[in-house]
């Protein structure tokens, strides 16, 4: 079971967030029919919103939405994150899901080439937005 737990640590002026999201990633790579690229891209992206919803969502029936413009072959990248019932449920769309680029020299998936180094990341939470180079 996909989860997210939350730790301080240094006597509370720390803290330490980990994520299991392994069942998220793998159902979304079955729907969308994703290539290894596109896989670890959307698995990187979709458990980073799912701990922004886990640690940024403080009430019921609010949403997070995010998107990452690269300019890489992966295309924009959304994500809604909402939380119902304090579960926080994170839904994602890739643009194009097909992408394959060859492996890395040490044999990694390349995902900085996949979305490319200059990412353009947007934040929308109710009224307030913020956009960053990343």
């Amino acid at each position: 079971m996909d989860e997210v737990k939350k730790y301080l640590a240094c006597e509370g002026r720390a803290s330490v967030i980990i994520a299991n999201t392994t069942e998220l990633v793998e159902e979304y790579r079955k729907e969308q029919n994703l290539t290894p690229t596109t896989t670890a891209v959307m698995g990187r992206f979709l458990t980073i919103a799912g701990i922004i919803g886990h640690t940024g969502i403080k009430s019921n029936n609010e949403s997070i939405t995010l998107q990452i413009k690269g300019g890489g072959p992966v295309g924009t990248l959304v994500s809604v994150v909402k939380k119902a019932e304090n579960i926080v449920n994170v839904k994602g769309y890739i643009q194009n899901p097909q992408v394959e680029l060859p492996l890395k020299a040490n044999g990694k998936i390349n995902v900085g080439a996949a979305v490319r180094k200059r990412w353009i990341f947007k934040f929308y939470k109710r009224k307030y937005n913020c956009k960053t180079s990343l």
